[in-house]
């Protein structure tokens, strides 16, 4: 006859009535079951916002693509945020498809759109292992099939954009868009001292009188040199090339040889 511990019996009893307690008050889901809390304000008002993938974990990818779904057909455009650096993009069949370039550590990425003036979201978290960047430059715009370029010149004045995506430096063009809003980034593992300049080339506004380009500059991210500029620019004519900033590595403090 097996003899049951009595005191065992109920200790064991009384944490599964304290964690099935716990569950149903918190909406805590326990392994292999689904969440089960309240739907938001997305969809009880019908407009859902849903990111496909990437999903909250880990990656060893540097380039990344995005996906998500958006269920509302009159949604022509959103905000895609990444670590708190906004850019906008394009909806094309209710769907948002982009690249990104990730950045080493942890990587908050939220897909916004507005909707009668509310806006609506989903975000995932995803930890990056991937070899750092000292330079990332992000340029975006705010009209479609439009062809905006990148140019990073260096200190040694040589330029990176799309007919030379890589400098002797190391710095590289990781993505090119030839289609509207961008993005064009470029990355640079190790920086040299010295100044930098960005420029846009407007070279095909597909009709648009007039495209508002953003530069997001970040130095030594994820560091305690970490540093951040945001540049700019209306471009008005098809063809040119126009200055948008400059920083200097020396004025970080950092110095490289």
């Amino acid at each position: 006859m097996k003899i049951i511990n009595k005191n065992r019996f109920i200790k064991i009893s009384v944490w599964a009535l304290a964690v099935s307690f716990l569950t149903a008050s918190l909406a805590i889901p326990l392994a292999g079951q689904k969440n089960k809390s309240k739907p938001t304000d997305a969809q009880v008002k019908g407009v859902q916002v849903k990111i496909v993938k990437p999903i909250n974990g880990w990656s060893g990818d540097r380039l990344m693509e995005l996906e998500a779904e958006i269920n509302n057909p009159d949604i022509k455009f959103a905000y895609l945020v990444e670590n708190g650096n906004e850019r906008m993009v394009r909806v094309r069949n209710q769907r948002v498809s982009e690249k990104m370039v990730l950045s080493p550590g942890t990587n908050q990425v939220v897909v916004q759109v507005q909707k009668d003036g509310v806006m609506y979201s989903d975000h995932v978290v995803l930890y990056s292992e991937v070899p750092k960047k000292d330079i990332k430059i992000i340029l975006s715009w705010d009209t479609d099939g439009t062809d905006v370029d990148l140019h990073v010149v260096n200190p040694a004045g040589v330029d990176c954009y799309y007919g030379n995506k890589e400098s002797p430096e190391g710095g590289v063009l990781d993505v090119d868009i030839t289609d509207g809003y961008g993005p064009e980034v470029f990355t640079q593992a190790n920086a040299v001292k010295g100044e930098y300049h960005v420029k846009v080339h407007y070279f095909n506004d597909n009709g648009y009188p007039q495209s508002f380009a953003r530069v997001q500059v970040i130095l030594f991210e994820g560091t305690d040199f970490e540093k951040k500029y945001y540049f700019e620019k209306m471009l008005i004519r098809t063809g040119d090339t126009f200055d948008v900033g400059t920083f200097n590595i020396a004025e970080l403090g950092r110095e490289k040889s």
